[in-house]
């Protein structure tokens, strides 16, 4: 497969590299220059704040606090590490370290370290070659799992698709493969990588990313959105709803209390 102008031109307004990725020298100015500005709007670090940020006295005075369903799910999303390309080196890092700009691989039962766009599937680059052949153990799919972030019970699914040339009204093939026009290509940070692998690049970290703010929107945890017609089976999908409805009713209470003791 390849990539295209549009995933070539993303990669080159972030200052990084497909094939080698972002150097230590690039990581250590950036971060020496966020640090000293006192009116930056971006993210520092790689860090998600939990959906109710209390002190340390009220965890103590409250221990149910970590035991409300948002607390259990936060605990569930968090991403703890990533492989990363740093100057044409694939290096694990603690997942606060990542930058935008960083090229990771996704491999499956892997957590969305931060929100990502995917460049190519599979653990290896793409070549550039528009005659390249399909090899046999290619990987085509990959399918995320990203209910914790959207409320969505069907999987996300990635695919590659034959590139075709405008110039014939897209009925030859040019030979090379690029992601699939109709497939979701950005993932949110916290999703899990089910199936498949992939090369991606960071677009937002901590407090930039999705899944940060909606929970300062109030718009997280999400809501399980049943499809009908799509077939979750065994009636999943109700019991999920009833579920989730029993639990926020008794998180409103738990906070209520909260604020009542703060």
């Amino acid at each position: 497969m390849r990539l295209t102008k549009a995933q070539k031109d993303l990669i080159t307004s972030l200052e990084s590299c497909y094939t080698s990725g972002l150097t230590e020298h690039q990581t250590s100015t950036i971060r020496q220059q966020q640090r000293r500005s006192n009116t930056t709007t971006t993210a520092i670090d790689n860090t998600l704040t939990p959906p109710l940020n209390c002190p340390s006295w009220a965890c103590v005075i409250l221990p149910c606090i970590n035991h409300l369903p948002s607390m259990k799910l936060f605990k569930v999303i968090q991403p703890h590490d990533a492989e990363v390309l740093r100057e044409s080196r694939w290096v694990f890092y603690d997942a606060i370290s990542l930058m935008v700009g960083d090229i990771i691989r996704l491999n499956a039962e892997d957590i969305v370290p931060a929100d990502c766009i995917v460049l190519s599937l599979g653990m290896d680059h793409c070549t550039s070659s528009d005659d390249d052949q399909d090899a046999e153990d290619e990987v085509t799919e990959l399918v995320v799992d990203v209910r914790n972030i959207t409320g969505e019970i069907r999987p996300k699914s990635i695919t590659l698709s034959k590139l075709t040339d405008s110039r014939d009204n897209g009925n030859n093939t040019t030979g090379g493969k690029t992601l699939s026009l109709d497939s979701q290509v950005e993932l949110y940070c916290g999703s899990y990588v089910l199936e498949g692998s992939a090369i991606a690049v960071v677009t937002h970290i901590g407090s930039d990313t999705t899944v940060a703010r909606w929970m300062k929107e109030g718009k997280w945890p999400p809501e399980k959105k049943a499809r009908n017609g799509c077939g979750d089976e065994d009636g999943m999908e109700a019991l999920i709803n009833n579920k989730d409805s029993a639990d926020g009713e008794k998180e409103e209470e738990e906070g209520q209390e909260l604020r009542n003791i703060v």
